[in-house]
């Protein structure tokens, strides 16, 4: 059974069925389901082996993640996903855990040497490292990458990400415009978005005419490097905070998945929200819609990051150029979780 039979079958050209084999150009889903299911009704096998061999592609991309925010980044990989299965692409995801953890120490190095030796077409970055040789490596190789929503300068990879001092700026503007000005800041630590959000947050402050207090920022703590974001880690911060501040009237969580688990220690200290704290997250997960109230926060355009990212990657495999950088938009979502005190 050839490709031909599968082109007759599903009612399209014979290179609408090599598209949706080799991957080499986009295809609609119609069509796709069309090609798709021909093959599945005669038994179709795919060489892919020699496909690969013939074509010098693996048809693979490998998309390293770090094990933080699981929502977050798993609405992210969903998108890319898309974009890959459209080009007949499959995404190896590499989900690295704690950096300074000695048990996971190796970890990021592992899935370089693991992309490089498969063959693998291309990467998409989505995990900022803090070890230097990782980015000499990458510097050093030739396979494509595009960075997704992280920022590492020098290595000359295109990044697809939006811009989080100016987020952070605006969101804080926004609860100082609503009257607070004893704002407290959840954050995590050991990352560059997490210093430009904080950067954000000052410069708010400082242009509204109101001192910084670092006493007022919490770093999320959950593992010994203190890079987890998840609920767990929002509720203890929101803790510490409670315990170590008086009149905060409002907080900054730089993370919607930390914002959720912030609101469960105010209730558990007996106060309610946002009578008596206004919270604002980050991201703009689709969760925030259902927290009672329901969460305001600055929300970034997950799904166009991945997608953008991917499609990136995949122009970068076919060998033509691309703009380097692209910096989306973000928004203010504002819900219920915030009030005016003014």
């Amino acid at each position: 059974m050839g490709i031909r039979k599968i082109a007759q079958i599903a009612g399209v050209s014979v290179s609408t069925v090599s598209r949706v084999l080799n991957g080499t150009k986009p295809v609609s889903d119609d069509l796709r389901e069309r090609v798709e299911q021909a093959i599945q009704d005669v038994g179709y096998v795919p060489d892919y082996v020699a496909r690969s061999m013939v074509l010098k592609k693996s048809f693979t991309v490998g998309v390293i993640m770090p094990n933080t925010s699981e929502l977050y980044h798993q609405a992210i990989f969903y998108s890319i996903e898309k974009v890959l299965d459209q080009y007949g692409y499959k995404a190896l995801l590499c989900l690295v855990k704690d950096p300074d953890d000695a048990q996971h120490q190796n970890n990021e190095s592992g899935y370089l040497e693991v992309l490089v030796k498969s063959r693998t077409d291309g990467i998409i970055m989505m995990h900022e490292s803090s070890r230097p040789e990782i980015y000499s490596r990458l510097h050093d190789n030739t396979i494509p990458m595009v960075q997704c929503n992280i920022d590492i300068r020098n290595i000359g990879y295109p990044q697809v990400r939006i811009d989080d001092f100016a987020a952070a700026y605006d969101g804080t503007s926004y609860l100082l415009g609503l009257g607070h000005t004893n704002i407290g800041v959840i954050s995590t630590v050991s990352y560059s978005m997490a210093e430009k959000r904080i950067g954000g947050y000052r410069k708010a402050l400082a242009d509204h005419g109101i001192q910084f207090d670092k006493h007022l920022i919490i770093y999320s703590e959950d593992g010994p490097a203190y890079t987890r974001v998840s609920f767990g880690a929002g509720k203890a911060a929101m803790r510490q905070l409670l315990d170590t501040t008086k009149g905060v009237t409002a907080v900054f969580v730089m993370s919607d998945e930390m914002a959720v688990g912030a609101f469960q220690a105010v209730r558990e200290a007996g106060l309610s929200i946002p009578h008596d704290i206004s919270i604002l997250g980050f991201d703009g997960i689709e969760l925030g819609a259902f927290t009672n109230p329901q969460l305001t926060s600055v929300e970034q355009p997950i799904e166009r990051l991945g997608t953008i990212a991917a499609n990136k990657l995949m122009t970068m495999i076919s060998g033509n150029t691309i703009e380097q950088d692209e910096i989306l938009k973000y928004q203010l979502r504002v819900r219920s979780s915030c009030r005016n005190i003014s």
